[in-house]
């Protein structure tokens, strides 16, 4: 269901054909969720009534590193002092906040009243940044070279990694493994040459119209500017015509998919 994951089946099994069926997620978004179901009673359309930008989606992982375990809340985090030292000339006094600050479950239905997210990503693709992005509310991400820098430094992806399977087909391409080694160097180029071939195949570089940002001030940066020129509306409306055209390719996709099912 992602650009990673197909590469990956590729790349260990030697399949040429693997085809992409994006996951869509795009109905009844925060109507049902588990067993007891979401109290939904928000207009499921992305109006901004609320200044904060939030932070997603709600596990971020930045409780679970395994370079800082004395860690045990997301918001005592580097990277979370990162923002709070941004000056106040820059950040203009804009809030960003983590979902746990104001709510109590990660319903993606209450997005819709914020200007914007910005995703912290934690693994290559998940089904609420999915939700989040069928809900065509402004997304902003770390560019890859910030994303390079947090991983390196704080293991940010770590769950990207299951293990170190052989590749047991040739590899003419000499394409990095997407795993790596066991205890591998972040600062060789052996993990660079990893990053950079895989982590761009991820949802969040993937998906159209996500702005992003080399730092939290150049995210400030760009964030106000948008808000000034009337760019996020725009974005949210380049997202619903990027869903509306993705459902349209998939409900042709499965068709053509059960037809042969049938045949069979």
């Amino acid at each position: 269901n992602n650009a990673y994951d197909q590469q990956y089946i590729k790349y260990f099994t030697g399949i040429s054909d693997v085809l992409l069926l994006p996951s869509w997620c795009g109905e009844g978004i925060g109507v049902k969720f588990c067993e007891s179901g979401w109290e939904n009673r928000l207009q499921p359309s992305w109006i901004s009534t609320r200044s904060e930008v939030m932070l997603v989606p709600y596990r971020s992982n930045l409780d679970r590193s395994r370079f800082e375990q004395s860690l045990r809340q997301p918001i005592d985090h580097p990277i979370m002092q990162e923002l709070r030292d941004v000056p106040l000339v820059h950040s203009s006094g804009t809030e960003v906040k983590l979902i746990s600050e104001l709510y109590v479950d990660s319903n993606p239905i209450r997005m819709l009243n914020h200007p914007a997210v910005v995703i912290i990503p934690y693994q290559i693709s998940t089904m609420n940044l999915v939700e989040l992005y069928r809900l065509n509310i402004p997304m902003f991400c770390p560019s890859l070279s910030l994303l390079k820098r947090w991983d390196r430094k704080h293991d940010l992806l770590w769950e990207v990694h299951y293990g170190w399977p052989e590749n047991l087909v040739p590899n003419p391409d000499n394409i990095p493994d997407p795993n790596g080694r066991l205890n591998m160097d972040r600062n060789s180029e052996e993990w660079e040459n990893m990053f950079d071939y895989w982590v761009p195949l991820a949802d969040f570089y993937q998906m159209k119209g996500i702005t992003y940002f080399d730092s939290w001030q150049d995210f400030y940066r760009k964030y106000h500017e948008f808000q000034k020129n009337g760019r996020l509306d725009e974005i949210s409306h380049e997202m619903s015509k990027e869903n509306n055209e993705l459902r349209n390719d998939l409900v042709d996709q499965w068709k053509s998919i059960l037809a042969r099912v049938r045949k069979t």
